[in-house]
């Protein structure tokens, strides 16, 4: 990975988190939900780059990264979702 583990653990509780006050229409969430979800679309694309089949040696370590490859694509749906209702609204 490219980035810190803690980087990415913080980034998606963050996105949990938005992801529910975007849901309730937060005004915050309402303007930052474009860029987040270009943001979780970007990481999702580089799902693809990264070459991580060395790591994944365990049955539970595959399972936890299809987990991730999941999480960051229904990031990307909900605030892309979120970003074009909320335009709509405004």
């Amino acid at each position: 990975m490219s980035e810190p583990r803690w980087a990415v653990m913080c980034l998606t509780a963050s996105a949990v988190y938005g992801a529910c006050k975007a849901l309730t229409w937060y005004t915050a969430a309402r303007v930052d939900a474009p860029y987040i979800a270009i943001f979780w679309g970007v990481r999702l694309l580089l799902q693809t780059v990264f070459d991580v089949r060395t790591f994944l040696t365990r049955w539970w370590l595959k399972a936890g990264y299809a987990l991730l490859t999941i999480m960051f694509a229904a990031f990307t749906a909900i605030y892309g979702w979120a970003a074009i209702h909320s335009a709509a609204l405004s």
